[in-house]
């Protein structure tokens, strides 16, 4: 899918907000996800989860790049168009094989999207961060899969 026909604002960390009350203790907690694949962070809707996890992004010494997902981002398709337009925000050139399949208009097997892609990212050298705010709205099991 043409990055044109993308939502860039999907793309953008929010802004901080001012009044932002400090929460050190849930910084120091994703700072220690940073040793791990994946960290998930969960609480009920208004408790300032998104605000949170852009203040440390901005603290953070990584790259990182976001994708804001809703109910239409369930398609697988569409999904891997926005992942891969949110990690080329950060590094132009990766994952253009995958780029390239996805774009394609012949449906492709699963496995064969989901090998190219990791081993497209296993050639990104450089730690990174991707916050996909909103995940919970995404219910087609190929995306999770």
């Amino acid at each position: 899918m043409e990055s044109s026909s993308l939502i860039q604002t999907k793309l953008y960390k929010p802004r901080i907000i001012e009044g932002l009350i400090p929460r050190p203790r849930l910084l120091e907690q994703l700072d220690r996800g940073r040793e791990r694949p994946v960290t998930l962070v969960v609480a009920p809707a208004g408790y300032g989860k998104t605000c949170q996890v852009a203040a440390w992004l901005e603290a953070c010494d990584w790259p990182s790049t976001w994708l804001s997902l809703d109910e239409e981002d369930s398609d697988l398709n569409l999904f891997l168009s926005y992942l891969l337009a949110a990690i080329q925000a950060i590094f132009p050139d990766a994952c253009t094989e995958t780029s390239a399949l996805v774009e394609t208009a012949a449906e492709l097997p699963i496995q064969v999207l989901s090998r190219t892609l990791v081993n497209e990212l296993a050639q990104i050298k450089k730690d990174f961060l991707l916050v996909l705010d909103d995940y919970h709205h995404v219910r087609e099991m190929a995306v999770h899969n």
